[in-house]
């Protein structure tokens, strides 16, 4: 969304932006599709102080962008990366002028890592960036980004590989009522919030096209050493991993797990066990965990023990995988190997919520009813 579309009838500089302040080190990344290819240069990075480009990449045809380093002697190697013609493309420089390196990823694939500036330049800062061809040509840009951003997104910020996602992810990071949502994407993977589907509103959808890299979702709150987690799942192809784990703070060491796949309901306590539970594609089905770190009986559990409900019927008592004392982490996770598949979650809600929906915050099973109940 809200791309930018560049047009040069006779070449020369179309997009230029400054670094305030400049910059030592960092990560730029950005999406760029070019549907007319003649010598165009992103010449990404510029020192101010010299005026010559560092780090350049650069579109030979439709088919084909060179990226360049120094060889080490003051001349220059050539990476020559092969891209569909007329298609989006995700570019990302990580660079540092203490060591006058950079490192270059197109397409989430490495092409080189901390080789010298162009033609062995050294610089003391990074100034600006440049989209640039001395010939005519046309293309489009999105999601320009930078490491060191700290107030985009309503004062969210930027952090590196978000922009990999193509959906803005506002949505994603407003939901939650303060809660901290972190996600991890490749290409060949997206989030989004769609507005409706099934008879859910405000959906979290997470596709999946990559036979490689997975997706991750987190959603990270304070340490809860007992309490009940509930959401609805739906899954385009159960034969396919949809995969929700409970961890300690941070992202830390795995408690319990639960997912869908091949077509059967698993739960995990150290290694996947099936439930015996049958999983339909295209099926809203809604989950309630309750789990107990401590002596403290919640729902009549034992210590480190779990259970789970799908749609109201309750399968378990279970084994943690580890002991542990509290869980900080939700987390929903797709497959590295399967692809082309979505899963959904919605109305992920906590017993321990006290804040949500205008402060009345949130009841065990609140999220059974279909509609908001805020009204």
């Amino acid at each position: 969304d809200k791309v930018i579309h560049f047009v040069s009838a006779g070449g020369g500089k179309v997009i230029f932006d400054d670094f305030v302040p400049a910059q030592t080190s960092g990560t730029v990344e950005f999406w760029i599709n070019n549907p007319i290819a003649e010598d165009f240069y992103m010449r990404v990075f510029e020192t101010g102080g010299v005026g010559v480009a560092l780090m350049n990449a650069r579109y030979t045809s439709k088919t084909n962008i060179d990226v360049y380093h120094g060889d080490g002697a003051g001349d220059r190697d050539v990476h020559n990366v092969m891209v569909i013609a007329d298609s989006w493309n995700h570019v990302r420089f990580t660079f540092d002028v203490s060591t006058d390196t950079f490192s270059v990823w197109i397409n989430g694939v490495n092409i080189f890592t901390d080789e010298n500036f162009d033609y062995d330049q050294t610089v003391d800062d990074m100034l600006h960036m440049q989209i640039y061809s001395s010939d005519a040509y046309e293309g489009y840009i999105d999601a320009i980004s930078y490491s060191w951003d700290t107030t985009s997104h309503g004062g969210l910020g930027y952090t590196v590989g978000y922009n990999i996602n193509p959906y803005d992810i506002e949505p994603l990071l407003e939901i939650g009522d303060g809660l901290s949502w972190d996600l991890g994407v490749s290409i060949g993977t997206n989030v989004s919030i769609i507005s409706s589907l099934g008879g859910h509103n405000n959906v979290l959808n997470i596709t999946d096209y990559s036979a490689t890299d997975s997706i991750t979702i987190n959603n990270i709150f304070s340490a809860q050493t007992s309490g009940t987690i509930e959401f609805w799942i739906r899954n385009t192809d159960a034969d396919l991993s949809a995969i929700f784990w409970a961890r300690t703070g941070n992202m830390g060491n795995i408690l319990y797990g639960f997912k869908i796949e091949n077509d059967i309901f698993y739960y995990y306590n150290g290694a996947w066990i099936t439930t015996g539970i049958t999983a339909l594609d295209d099926m809203w089905y809604h989950i309630r965990i309750d789990y107990e770190c401590t002596a403290g009986s919640y729902d009549g559990l034992a210590q480190y023990k779990w259970n789970v409900h799908i749609n109201g019927v309750e399968y378990g008592d279970y084994a943690f995988s580890s002991n542990e004392a509290s869980v900080g982490t939700v987390q929903f996770i797709s497959s590295d190997v399967d692809s082309i598949y979505s899963f959904f979650i919605d109305a992920l809600g906590y017993s321990w919520d006290t804040t949500s929906h205008g402060n009345l915050g949130y009841g065990i099973s609140y999220n059974i009813n279909p509609y908001d109940i805020q009204p």
